[in-house]
Formats: C-alpha cells, sequence, structure tokens
C-alpha cells in the first residue's frame, strides 16, 4: 500500500507478484477483495448502505484448500446476516456449479440456527432460454453425479443431452473408475 491507495502484491523473495499470478490465485484474490469491499465503501465518509450481495460462481481455478476457505468466509457473512451482526448485508445470493463447494457454502447448523431462512433455487438455461426452478427450504442438490442424471432426465435439447452424457461418462470412470 502506497499513498496513492494502491496495492502491490509481492511475493517472500520480493518480486512483485502481479505479472506471475496464476488463474486461480488471481480469483483468490478478487473474492478477498469484494468480500472486504461489501462490508463497507470506498469512500471514508459515505453512509453505510443495507446491501444484496449476488456471488456468481467465485471458486472457478481454485483448489479444495482455498474453496474451503472461501466457502468459509461466505458461511460466516451468512450468519452474521442470520444473527443480525451489525452487517449492512442483509441477503447473499450465492451462484455455482461447483457441487462440492454448493455443499460446503450451503450447509446449515440447524441445531445453533435461529431460523430457517435459506431457499434453494436450480437455473438452467437451454438454447436462449434461462429457467428458474423454486425448492423452497429442500436443497435439491444431492450429488453431482445424481444431479446429471436429473438434468439428462429432463432436457430437451441434442446438444445439451450430449455434453450431459460427456460428464456422466467422465464422472462414472473419474470416481467409479479410478480413471
Amino acid at each position: 500500500h502506497n499513498d496513492t491507495n494502491d496495492y502491490k502484491l509481492i511475493r517472500n523473495n520480493g518480486e512483485l507478484a502481479i505479472e506471475t499470478l496464476s488463474e486461480g490465485e488471481i480469483t483468490f484474490i478478487t473474492v478477498l477483495y469484494f468480500l472486504e469491499l461489501v462490508k463497507g465503501s470506498l469512500e471514508p465518509k459515505e453512509d453505510f448502505k443495507e446491501k444484496v450481495i449476488v456471488i456468481d460462481d467465485p471458486i472457478s481455478s481454485l483448489d479444495s484448500t482455498i474453496l474451503f476457505i472461501v466457502s468459509t468466509l461466505i458461511k460466516k457473512i451468512i450468519s452474521d446476516i442470520r444473527e443480525d451482526n451489525n452487517t449492512i448485508i442483509k441477503q447473499i445470493i450465492v451462484l455455482t456449479h461447483n457441487i462440492y463447494f454448493h455443499k460446503e457454502v450451503s450447509f446449515i447448523d440447524m441445531k445453533n440456527s435461529k431460523n430457517n431462512d435459506t431457499h434453494y433455487w436450480i437455473l438452467t438455461k437451454e438454447e436462449e432460454t434461462s429457467t428458474f426452478q423454486f425448492f423452497g427450504k429442500e436443497n435439491p442438490i444431492k450429488t453431482g453425479y445424481e444431479t446429471l442424471w436429473n438434468e439428462l432426465k429432463t432436457s430437451n435439447s441434442v446438444i445439451g443431452s450430449q455434453n450431459i452424457m460427456r460428464k456422466i461418462i467422465e464422472t462414472y470412470f473419474k470416481l467409479l473408475g479410478g480413471i
């Protein structure tokens, strides 16, 4: 940080990291910056306004450790909203394609939760049409493999069905076949 409010990322050896950041590192830094930015304002004297934040698949190119860190940070925001811990964030919407991230971020400890205010939706797109399917408080995601089969059953697109079948075969051989 310097007098112009710019930040520099420097590696342990003193080298500027900007030219050598991996895609995953860039994504992780961007997510961290965003999660801090939504807690306040860029202007020091601006009144804080209540916010609804939307996080769209923040974990692409991240390894499992970073995926866990990001999901933990998002769950902390969810907890603060739920407990009304002086947060200006009043609602959070998380979109993802990643089944493991979904499972991490959507886990709700019902014993410690004062209310069940989480709702689940599945957004699908076929050709030029997007469709939202509301599931209420019931989490519709079981496993990625099962989801693919259910998606194949409801697909009306030949190209979409071929892509889903490719993913089913890849998942089968990766998870069950060890290939």
